[in-house]
């Protein structure tokens, strides 16, 4: 499959889930009526999506052992997977997902705090903390991914 079907396909299951989960929204989805499970990730990922365009804009730091290129990268993005991460906590989980969608976010969490102290090391000028804490957040990051891959989202 071309690049192009595979990314049409992918919009066109976006677009699916979104309209069945806006369906269910105003038809029959009061604060009771929990999601399925394909569309709450068809939302979750619509939300991801959203999200990682604006992410895609900031450039990552030149040179990661520079406090100067880390703060002024991470002082940018980290608002936003804040921002992302509050988006898709929003989005009530079906039941069958609930302890999957736990885990994910204990995940999420832990990567988000622990950029949250390299950005604070970074722009301390602390070069001691902020290597070790990037590289910390790097296996924290995949982990909160490959989290979502094994949800059926990413994010």
């Amino acid at each position: 499959m071309s690049r192009r079907a595979l990314l049409l396909t992918a919009g066109l299951v976006v677009v699916a889930g979104s309209l069945a989960a806006g369906i269910v929204l105003a038809f029959g989805g009061g604060p009771t009526t929990s999601l399925s499970p394909s569309a709450y990730l068809a939302r979750a990922s619509a939300v991801c999506e959203r999200y990682a365009r604006q992410l895609d804009r900031i450039p990552p730091p030149g040179d990661l052992g520079s406090p100067a290129a880390v703060s002024a990268a991470v002082g940018r993005a980290l608002p936003v997977l804040r921002k992302q991460a509050a988006a898709v906590r929003a989005i009530k989980p079906p039941r069958e997902l609930e302890r999957s969608v736990r885990r994910y976010f204990e995940l999420s969490d832990r990567s988000l705090a622990v950029l949250g102290v390299a950005l604070d090391a970074a722009r301390r000028n602390d070069r001691v903390t902020m290597g070790p804490k990037l590289g910390a957040w790097f296996e924290a990051s995949s982990a909160a991914q490959a989290a979502s891959r094994k949800l059926g989202f990413r994010c």
